[in-house]
């Protein structure tokens, strides 16, 4: 039996890193530095929220948005009862604020196959280009409550070098659903 001795395997060890060292840039692995991407805010009135609204399209923040949208999302009221498949009465999409004279773009349909997902098909008019604050409203027909999402956008353009626009969604939310409680736990000996 052959027994390898120390001074043989401290040599062989050098030979092994000297050569690692040698190999061509080509065929060494290089590990990149990892990289931290904050994703984008997602426009959504959250868990617990009564009533849920989520804007899948478009993103706070899109530029170049094109005057035939096709917008799309999920909205549903944690209220109604389990069996209930439309607890929202309806979705509409305004540019501006509808309280404050918003320019009414359409009202979306629900899904037959998802009721909780909708969608609209939008002719944003020619007169309205550049940087504006997209609305999204739905209304509960359990409680007749009106949750909202606003994205800012860019219609039909994109913004000059330096300009930039918020990727930051605002969400109004008419009440919040209570978490549910952890259960009690008896406690026996006390």
């Amino acid at each position: 039996m052959r027994v390898l001795r120390p001074r043989l395997v401290v040599g062989l060890a050098s030979a092994f890193a000297i050569a690692a060292f040698a190999a061509p840039v080509s065929a060494q692995i290089i590990t990149p530095a990892p990289i931290s991407v904050t994703p984008p805010a997602v426009a959504d009135t959250g868990p617990l929220c009564s009533v849920q609204l989520h804007l899948s399209n478009p993103s706070a923040g899109d530029q170049q948005v094109p005057r035939s949208l096709v917008m799309s999302g999920t909205a549903a009221d944690r209220t109604a009862p389990a069996d209930s498949a439309d607890s929202i009465s309806q979705v509409q999409a305004f540019l501006g604020d509808r309280n404050t004279g918003g320019l009414f773009i359409g009202q979306g349909s629900f899904s037959a196959t998802s009721p909780e997902s909708w969608s609209l098909t939008t002719s944003i008019p020619e007169s309205v280009s550049g940087g504006q604050n997209l609305f999204v409203y739905a209304t509960s027909a359990i409680s007749g409550q009106v949750a909202s999402v606003e994205v800012p956008v860019v219609i039909g353009m994109e913004l000059p070098s330096g300009i930039t626009v918020s990727d930051t969604p605002t969400v109004s939310c008419p009440s919040i659903v209570r978490a549910p409680s952890p259960p009690l736990v008896a406690l026996s000996g006390l």
